[in-house]
């Protein structure tokens, strides 16, 4: 039997000097939520492995936080499981990045500064 496309990910950027695996774990339960791997230049994808689709009418957001800065929205989406991969860039690469997070947000534009965080992931 085969790996799945979300265990090779997480072992191939596992094993890289430049990507970063980050746990993003439950704000209420500590549980496992979701993994981003993250390279060295910002390069992010979002594997939200253990999240349930967004309910109607709400998303979630991804959000970076820099050492030296605040929360800025770097991705928006409604799916969760296995194969709902999301993709973004960094507005830092991960040497400078703290920490991200995921909240749920009403649907449409992201607000300025998450609201409810429901996820959270810090870098070592």
């Amino acid at each position: 039997t085969g790996s799945s496309p979300t265990s090779s990910a997480l072992s191939a950027c596992a094993s890289s000097t430049t990507c970063h695996v980050v746990t993003l774990r439950s704000a209420t339960s500590g549980a496992a939520e979701a993994s981003a791997l993250v390279t060295d230049a910002g390069q992010l994808t979002l594997l939200p492995t253990h999240m349930a689709d967004s309910t109607a009418g709400r998303s979630y957001v991804l959000w970076q936080v820099a050492k030296n800065g605040r929360p800025v929205a770097v991705a928006q989406f409604t799916r969760g499981g296995a194969n709902a991969r999301q993709r973004a860039s960094l507005s830092v690469g991960y040497p400078d990045l703290l920490e991200l997070a995921i909240s749920t947000e009403p649907a449409g534009p992201p607000p300025p500064t998450p609201s409810k965080i429901w996820a959270v992931g810090t870098t070592t």
